[in-house]
């Protein structure tokens, strides 16, 4: 996980500015790859994964800041 059970407001952020670059590359790249496949449906999901992970961290930030 990235992020930690009992969060500090420093962990949070560095977790994000180190998690959302990986993830977004992660996930971009998973989704590249099995639209190339042709599994329309798992990159859509994927694709929705990634963002809903995305607004959790923003949110999750925003609470501990």
């Amino acid at each position: 996980m990235l992020i930690p059970h009992n969060p500090k407001p420093g962990n949070v952020r560095w977790n994000v500015v180190l998690g959302m670059p990986v993830g977004l590359i992660v996930g971009l790249g998973l989704a590249t790859f099995l639209l190339g496949a042709g599994y329309y449906l798992q990159a859509a999901m994927f694709v929705g994964i990634g963002a809903v992970g995305l607004v959790l961290i923003r949110h999750l930030d925003s609470r501990y800041r």
